[in-house]
């Protein structure tokens, strides 16, 4: 595992513990609302996703580009828990 980490960036690093709190907090959100679980990423979702990247991360640009990319991998907001952390660092990989 080490060896694979040589290879991540600082910034994904950074990025990838704040995902899974982004996660964690969407999905606590959605599990108070029962329709959350038919519905895609609400703007609010959204937002806070962005605001969240972009605490870790100054790059809009790379903070669009991963939660497009989480939103096509994750349809529903509060399906993003499932992201693990292998698949964090190949999508922030292909925004970088």
């Amino acid at each position: 595992m080490r060896s694979k980490l040589r290879n991540i960036s600082k910034r994904t690093l950074l990025l990838i513990p704040r995902s899974f709190i982004i996660g964690g907090s969407l999905y606590s959100f959605c599990f108070s609302f029962t329709s959350c679980s038919q519905d895609p990423w609400t703007e609010k979702e959204k937002t806070d996703f962005m605001t969240d990247c972009q605490k870790e991360n100054d790059d809009k640009n790379f903070c669009t580009c991963y939660m497009t990319a989480i939103m096509k991998a994750y349809p529903q907001a509060e399906d993003a828990v499932k992201l693990s952390f292998e698949e964090a660092v190949e999508y922030s990989k292909s925004c970088e």
